[in-house]
């Protein structure tokens, strides 16, 4: 199963760089089996233009034609942006959650397993990053994590952008469920510190997989 799953995670990282459960929300529908919740202040992005959760609704898949399923960016009091965050889809994806739990019987298959998805994750973005004129500064690695009682890949990472200067900490929160597999991609401005990481926090503790 590590070999099945090794010669698939060519799948794994499609590159995408993105553009809050809390009292006042709105819910999204960002897959056909997958929703999240985010707080007023966050604005879509639709067709390349920003909106309101007002205007944009439930919403999803609002690009067809593409993997991008849902964006949305928070902005500071100055206008510059504070966090981003979207949703890819992968409907051509064969590892499904089965997958993952018929070789996470053993710490050392869990390991192998982090390491490949870690490995694949490293060299695509390395690869990548450049061509939108984004840094990779440090790599923090890989991890196994539960999601809404699924099992999710985490790989955390700092990048630098070439436009703005400013240094994001991107975390994309990979589930694996055939063709109905997405990433959660979360970033946030580092020099924010720990109340955004909190803002950032609140997203992924509200997605729901149906």
């Amino acid at each position: 199963m590590i070999r099945y799953i090794s010669a698939n995670l060519v799948l794994l990282f499609t590159i995408f760089v993105s553009h809050s459960v809390a009292a006042s929300c709105t819910a999204i529908n960002v897959a056909p089996n997958a929703s999240l919740c985010l707080q007023s202040e966050w604005r879509p992005i639709v067709g390349g233009t920003l909106t309101t959760l007002d205007a944009f609704g439930s919403g999803g898949h609002i690009s067809e034609g593409t993997t991008l399923s849902f964006a949305a960016n928070l902005y500071d009091k100055n206008g510059a942006v504070a966090a981003m965050m979207n949703v890819r889809r992968y409907p051509t994806e064969t590892i499904s959650q089965a997958d993952i739990a018929d070789i996470t019987g053993t710490s050392d298959e869990i390991q192998e397993l982090v390491s490949l998805v870690d490995k694949s994750a490293r060299g695509a973005l390395k690869a990548e990053l450049p061509k939108q004129g984004i840094k990779l500064l440090g790599w923090l690695g890989t991890k196994l994590d539960r999601l809404d009682a699924k099992a999710v890949f985490v790989t955390t990472y700092r990048r630098l952008s070439n436009h703005t200067q400013a240094v994001f900490v991107v975390r994309h929160v990979r589930y694996f469920g055939a063709s109905e597999s997405f990433t959660l991609t979360l970033s946030h401005r580092e020099d924010l510190g720990a109340a955004m990481l909190g803002a950032i926090n609140i997203i992924k503790e509200s997605v729901h997989i149906r």
